[in-house]
């Protein structure tokens, strides 16, 4: 058979229906590089009436579904499975949507308690604004901001959210989509959908042991999350005027007797905890020979010296948001 011959026989299964028949057995994949064989192949393989009924199916239960109305099928079926899959998320994206938001269960049962989700009742609802502001009924208002990097990994704009709340910031959001393209935030304590979140247990993709919570947990932020609970700052942390005059490190007699320089929110917690009896009153020229004007320290060569071992301080070091930062009210807004 000649190639006249093939390309007339070709014409004719398809005028027939038996090669939607024969396609109907075949995946988009496949249909998509049976069409690069010839012309003839891509006339009839790459035609609307092959890829609208795809289109159709692939759609169905999709949550976003971005519209291609002047592309041809099979282009609007590729590129909107890219779409599906893209986790940088646009300011203009972020407010557009409503965001249903509920404490994850590493924040531990102090805060799920009080969340509504987890009593079994639709979880609280979060809006952006594009003056970085965010709003909650339930948690009142906050601020919002794209950050480059977390855990010491640049990604690009749209991917991390920095939350803050009353001059506090929170551990840094993550952005992902589900497997119906939904869009997810979230952090090691709370996680947000721009869709309402299903109730517990009725959807494993979702829950805290699904495959999308387990990207995002104390373990894989550890760092930000200690921070948090100690006061001290998180990286790419924006600083108010009033923080410009509260030194980085302080000097503090332990009770040994040995005089060490820590983080000034370190200082703060040893104190609150009875570790030391008070913070050294050091001014003039001793303080100004250990630390320059910007709170850093003068001793060549060395580190702040961080104190370990905090005694009952340590019930609130195991990952869950410190009651010192109202993490109950807070966390799950940010």
């Amino acid at each position: 058979m000649d190639c006249c011959s093939v390309q007339v026989f070709l014409r004719k299964c398809a005028a027939s229906g038996l090669l939607d028949n024969v396609l109907s057995f075949a995946g988009p994949r496949d249909i998509l590089q049976a069409a690069a064989v010839d012309s003839v192949w891509a006339e009839l393989l790459l035609h609307d009436d092959v890829w609208a009924p795809l289109c159709q199916s692939l759609w169905r239960d999709k949550i976003h579904v971005k519209e291609y109305s002047e592309e041809r099928c099979f282009r609007a079926y590729w590129k909107s499975v890219v779409e599906g899959r893209r986790t940088a998320i646009s300011t203009a994206e972020l407010c557009a949507f409503r965001w249903w938001s509920r404490m994850k269960s590493g924040a531990g049962e102090a805060w799920t308690s009080e969340d509504p989700w987890w009593q079994g009742r639709e979880a609280d609802i979060r809006y952006y604004h594009s003056d970085f502001t965010t709003s909650s009924a339930r948690r009142g208002p906050g601020c919002w901001r794209f950050v480059p990097s977390c855990n010491k990994e640049e990604m690009p704009e749209g991917n991390l959210i920095r939350h803050s709340r009353g001059g506090m910031e929170f551990p840094t959001h993550h952005t992902a989509r589900t497997s119906k393209w939904g869009w997810v935030i979230q952090n090691c304590w709370s996680i947000s959908a721009s869709f309402p979140l299903p109730f517990k247990g009725t959807d494993p993709e979702l829950e805290d042991d699904g495959p999308i919570c387990t990207r995002v947990t104390v373990e894989t932020c550890w760092a930000e999350a200690q921070c948090f609970n100690m006061g001290l700052p998180l990286p790419h942390q924006e600083h108010s005027e009033e923080d410009a005059d509260v030194p980085a490190l302080q000097l503090v007699t332990l009770p040994d007797g040995r005089r060490v320089l820590v983080p000034h929110a370190i200082a703060r917690f040893l104190l609150e905890r009875g570790v030391i009896d008070s913070e050294d009153e050091s001014e003039g020229a001793e303080m100004d020979h250990l630390l320059d004007g910007a709170g850093h320290s003068r001793l060549s060569g060395s580190e702040p010296t961080v104190v370990s071992d905090v005694g009952e301080g340590e019930d609130h070091l195991d990952g869950n948001p410190s009651p010192e930062h109202n993490a109950a009210q807070d966390a799950q807004d940010e």
